[in-house]
């Protein structure tokens, strides 16, 4: 298992460098979120090559949505939206964009959070961000408590599969780490975006 997620970061690493040096030459950041994000969380993994990863996910800013377009197809990712229609959804009513590569290869640039994650709470989420760098390229990672919100949700709402039990691992990680404040914190922006059942219920099952 160990071997299998060194071989799947070590092929991922390339094409997260190629994103992130594209984004810079078109001045905006990526923020890591989801595998990617909890991977590079210090406290959680020991080494971000432990964490399994399938797909890539990032997040951009609303505003940096057609750079961040640009920045995926020149690293051979291309949205699957022959129909205008579909492109709408996308941008407008969806919350990712998926973007495929000739070899299989997927990449969602996400531009909100989930159905339950309002605008305002969302707003909220971009301002706390850290803002670090990769090898001297700026990109954003997700603060704590926000990403334990997201990631609950987001196992709440899609909690099915083989994936699931790596999610519960990434929240049972993520708990651990946590102090006093960061509950108290967790608890309150819980609170006023309205998810503290899913926290709950995946505390539940991460008690389980």
């Amino acid at each position: 298992m160990r071997l299998q997620c060194f071989i799947d970061y070590q092929q991922a690493l390339p094409t997260l460098e190629a994103l992130l040096a594209a984004s810079q030459q078109r001045g905006f950041r990526w923020i890591g979120f989801k595998g990617w994000g909890i991977a590079h969380l210090q406290g959680c993994y020991s080494n971000p090559e432990l964490r399994p990863l399938g797909d890539l996910d990032l997040m951009v800013r609303r505003e940096d949505i057609p750079a961040a377009i640009e920045a995926a197809a020149e690293c051979g990712f291309i949205p699957q939206w022959d129909n205008p229609a579909i492109k709408d959804f996308y941008l407008n009513a969806g919350y990712n964009i998926p973007c495929h590569r000739q070899d299989g290869g997927l990449f969602e640039i996400h531009h909100a959070l989930y159905r339950d994650i309002g605008d305002n709470y969302f707003a909220d989420i971009l301002k706390r961000c850290e803002r670090t760098t990769r090898n001297g390229i700026p990109i954003d990672f997700m603060d704590p408590v926000d990403l334990m919100l997201v990631l609950s949700t987001h196992l709440s709402a899609n909690g099915e599969g083989p994936a699931k039990w790596i999610w519960l691992y990434d929240l049972l990680l993520l708990a651990r780490g946590f102090s006093q404040e960061d509950w108290d914190l967790c608890l309150e922006y819980a609170k006023r975006a309205k998810l503290s059942l899913f926290v709950f219920t995946s505390l539940k099952m991460i008690q389980r």
